[in-house]
């Protein structure tokens, strides 16, 4: 790890916690950069650093949050930066920066679902709680050869939780929020991703959601042998409730669109989504003269996502999306009709 990649983690951990409380240990750590710096690179250097325990936050919405220290998320960030050209993850795991993401895999599946009839599609049963320690340790050893990083990467790995004064070692799974949590995910499958590569099937997988699509009934089974085969030696399962095997021609769900022959739609959790944060918003502004103007900005900013990375692909958008089946969002005085920008 170098002092470039520190710099670049520390712009990164000041725009990730700008918005953060002042009693927030980030303006301890912006206010004394400078010796701070040192501190940590000193540390690193000797090969002396110690990840502190998290904190166990509880938010306004009663969800619990384990928050790492602004020294430690720093420090993971220049980790997952030093260590991500090392790793070999496959272009067939697209959540990774520079694989295309997640329209770059909706665009992958769009060009090449015409050329197959079969499809399944599924994701891992509780994947970041599931993950093995030391299996993924044992995978990062193959292709990392430092042992402090190594022993830095598994103090992030099998870390401590601290709350009220009680602490306790999480032995298995991986934490969410980190940024190594990424890279974690994507080298945990890497054996999924060689084992479907090669073969004469379409395979794509973002972070735990995984795709496959083949010409023949017989393709597909093979395929669904080598992913059964693969998730039981990491001692991962498939989540029964997101399964399903069939045909192409008669679409699928995948990463929020449905696909079909000649055609590209959001799927229908996509859009319910979408109305319950509308129904929301409407809520939460019901006393503000602005409300409409908030509901277009989110609305625009929705319609954005939903075709941002797929100008050469047609979307089918709703024309009412405010409409909910036979529920509407009930709208009274000055905005008992839909605003002009909403109706577009």
């Amino acid at each position: 790890m170098e002092a470039q990649h520190i710099d670049t983690a520390y712009l990164w951990l000041c725009h990730r916690r700008q918005h953060y409380p002042d009693n927030a240990d980030i303006w301890h750590l912006r206010f004394h950069w400078q010796s701070e710096r040192e501190r940590i690179l000193d540390a690193l250097r000797q090969s002396s650093y110690r990840v502190s325990p998290l904190q166990c936050i509880h938010r306004a919405d009663g969800t619990v949050i384990h928050l790492w220290s602004a020294a430690d998320a720093l420090v993971a960030k220049a980790l997952a930066l030093a260590i991500r050209p090392h790793l070999g993850i496959s272009k067939r795991c697209t959540h990774i920066k520079g694989n295309g993401g997640l329209k770059g895999a909706v665009r992958a599946v769009e060009r090449n679902s015409t050329w197959f009839r079969f499809v399944i599609r599924t994701d891992v049963k509780a994947y970041y709680e599931s993950i093995d320690q030391s299996l993924l340790l044992t995978q990062l050893s193959a292709h990392i050869n430092d042992r402090w990083t190594l022993n830095l990467l598994s103090q992030f790995i099998g870390r401590t939780v601290e709350h009220g004064g009680l602490y306790r070692d999480i032995r298995r799974g991986i934490g969410r929020g980190s940024p190594l949590s990424p890279l974690f995910g994507a080298v945990y499958l890497q054996e999924l991703d060689a084992a479907l590569e090669p073969r004469d099937v379409f395979y794509v997988r973002y972070m735990d959601d995984i795709l496959v699509m083949a010409r023949t009934r017989w393709q597909l089974r093979r395929a669904i042998a080598v992913l059964n085969g693969v998730l039981g030696r990491l001692k991962l399962s498939k989540h029964p409730d997101k399964t399903s095997i069939g045909y192409i021609a008669r679409g699928f769900d995948f990463l929020g669109y449905r696909f079909s022959r000649n055609r590209l739609q959001l799927a229908r959790k996509t859009l319910d989504n979408m109305r319950s944060t509308l129904s929301r918003l409407y809520e939460q502004k019901k006393a503000d003269p602005q409300r409409s103007a908030y509901l277009g900005a989110y609305l625009r900013r929705w319609r954005g996502w939903a075709r941002g990375g797929l100008c050469d692909i047609a979307v089918d958008l709703p024309q009412r999306p405010l409409a909910a089946g036979s529920q509407r969002i009930a709208l009274k005085g000055p905005d008992r009709r839909y605003p002009e920008h909403l109706r577009q």
